[in-house]
Parts: C-alpha cells; structure tokens; sequence
C-alpha cells in the first residue's frame, strides 16, 4: 500500500475563499459527488461543488472524506492541484487535505502504512506541509507559512523517477492562483520538497481531507481545501553533472584552479540570464554550498569571494560551465563534499530542480 497525502494544522481565525465561485474545471473534482463517502460524526465538514470546510477539526475524532476511483486506477505518474487557507488551530494540531491512497481511513492511521504523505501542521506560529514517505521513514517540510492566507498547491509523482527508479513525489507551494510564485522553505528550496518513492504501487482512492485521529490529543483546526484539480503527467526537471570536479578531485586541483562543473538540464530551460552580471546568477553561486567550516574552505574562499559571474557561461538553453579559479589559500583538514541546490529563479518558468548535485574533494595532493 501506497499513500500520498496533505495534513494541516495549528492562531486566528477567518476564512478567506480560495478560487471561484460556481463553475467547475473539466478536470476539477465534484465534491458533492454522491461516489465521495463522509465521515462526519460531530458535523465538523461543509461540502460544496469545489470546496470544503472544516470548522474545529479535532483531532481525537474519526472524519474524513474520500472516493474510490477503482483498484489500480491511480496507476502511474500524476498531478493534482488543491487550494488550501488555515484560518487557525489550536496546540499542535494535524489535519489531512489531500491523499492517494490503497486504504480509508482518518489521515494518522493511514499514515502508520508504507505510503506517501503530504501534511500541514502547525509549527507553532505558522504552517509547514510536509512530504511523508512513511515506507522508507522519510520526509521533508516546507515551512514559514502563514495563517489566513490561500495557498495553491500541485502535487505529483513521478512513476519512474527517483531511487533505483521506483517513483519520486514532489510537492510545490505556491502565493498565486497561476501558480509562478513558490513560496516558504525547504532547506536551500524555495517552495519545493521531494521524497522518493521505495515501490511502484498502484492506487485507488483519493482522500480530500480528513482528521489525524489521536485518542489524548485535543487540538483543533479549522482550514478550507479547495478545486482539487486532476491534471495529465508531472514533468520533473532533472539535472546532470558532468566536468571534472564532478568526476572527485583533489585539493590541490582547487588551488590551481580550472576546475569546471558543467549543469545539463532535461525538461528544462536555464534563465535567459544566467551567467550575467545580476540577482540570478548571484543566487546560483550561493546555492553552490562546502561542507566545512574551516575558513580555507568551499563557502569561504570560493562561494563568498573567488567565484563571481565571469566563471560561469551559458553554453546552451540547457547547459551552463562553471569554471573555477585559482585560489591559492584553499585548503581542508579533511575531505569536503560540495552540493549545489540549484534555486527555481534560475530556472525558465521559476521552476525547481528534482534533486541535487555532489561534488568531492579529496583533502592532501
């Protein structure tokens, strides 16, 4: 079993509508849809066409709100789109906004499986989602977001993509309806998270929200989701390096400098800018991270001094050259790995790389 899904939780309170009024998408989900079975003890969801309520959710309560599409029928890549406010929450309080799923049931129990999830949860003072893959105990946050405020989400998986090709999903959060402006953090993303996936499951029901059932736990949220939208294929951005600090080097090769790092892109198209004198290219320097302290190292030396934008050509749309220059006083007490998060600016479209990028250095000759 396989799951994908969104949790939320956690201080204020009104509901700002997300999206329109009375029409819906083709591709838009019904959610008065007489297939979408509720439950709903205490009364917590108010169902419309293309949104969802859900007032005081707590958490050691039973509800949730799912329909079965047919066994297998989620049975490759995807992409889903949901909007979703928090109006407010109390303590540390968890609910689901979105799921895929081989099983129903309230969002924490079906969280205890080997499946997928993506949640929403206080932090305490804003919200984070989170991406879960409970198979391989994995998970990363996007955080620094607030209260009253709608955010569009897309969702997608990638069949084939990640470790030893078993799936990768991905989770983008965005300030706009059009979907351009990503917001919140993840590490060195923008607005962007990944996991990958540890099987290649097929699925059959999609869940639209729903409570993270802990019997002592009293904490409540109140949140609206809505147009949960079920688009075609995701089109992951991948990233390859090649050039000859990417093949591992030695100290010394540092000092002398000539060291090139060569980003080839597929299903995606560098900034028209990148290599220039500006923001885009500064941020992609930044992005380029050591992994020492030392004041002779990586971040030092090279990222915050040497490296500037006359080292980096744009060869193509999908290629850029970094070519290092010499930097005499480099030098680590140890072996220093190097790993570039490539920011979604410098991407056409503001679009975030699936992944990123290790270089080694081998400390001595």
């Amino acid at each position: 079993m396989k799951f994908e899904g969104i949790i939320l939780s956690g201080t204020s309170t009104s509901i700002l509508p997300i999206g329109g009024g009375g029409g819906v998408d083709p591709d838009a989900v019904d959610y008065t849809d007489v297939a979408w079975v509720e439950t709903d003890p205490n009364g917590k969801f108010s169902v419309s066409v293309n949104s969802i309520l859900a007032t005081n959710l707590i958490e050691n309560e039973e509800a949730y709100i799912f329909k079965d599409y047919g066994a297998d029928y989620f049975n490759g890549d995807l992409i889903h789109e949901v909007d979703i406010n928090v109006a407010s929450a109390t303590g540390s309080a968890i609910a689901g906004v979105w799921a895929v799923t081989n099983d129903v049931d309230d969002f924490n129990n079906i969280a205890n499986g080997p499946q997928v999830t993506v949640t929403a949860y206080k932090d305490p003072d804003s919200i984070s989602f989170t991406l879960r893959n409970n198979s391989a105990g994995t998970q990363n946050s996007i955080s620094g977001l607030s209260y009253n405020t709608n955010y569009y989400l897309t969702i997608e998986r990638d069949h084939d993509a990640g470790y030893s090709s078993a799936g990768r999903s991905a989770i983008y959060v965005y300030s706009d309806a059009a979907r351009t402006i990503l917001v919140g953090t993840s590490n060195k993303l923008t607005g962007f998270t990944f996991v990958d996936l540890t099987a290649q499951i097929s699925l059959q029901y999609l869940g639209a929200t729903g409570s993270h059932y802990q019997a002592s736990e009293t904490d409540t949220l109140t949140y609206t989701i809505s147009n949960l939208t079920l688009l075609g294929s995701p089109s992951f951005i991948t990233a390859a390096l090649t050039g000859t600090l990417a093949d591992g080097c030695n100290e010394s090769d540092i000092v002398n400098g000539g060291e090139t790092i060569i980003i080839t892109l597929t299903g995606g198209v560098w900034g028209a800018t990148v290599g220039d004198d500006n923001a885009l290219t500064t941020a992609l320097i930044a992005g380029i991270d050591g992994g020492r302290a030392e004041a002779t190292s990586w971040d030092t030396l090279i990222k915050e001094s040497a490296l500037n934008y006359t080292h980096i050509t744009r060869d193509s749309d999908t290629q850029i050259t970094i070519t290092l220059p010499a930097v005499p006083a480099y030098s680590i007490s140890g072996n220093e790995s190097v790993v570039a998060h490539i920011p979604a600016s410098c991407i056409s479209g503001n679009k975030s790389i699936s992944g990123n990028l290790i270089m080694n250095i081998i400390n001595g000759a």
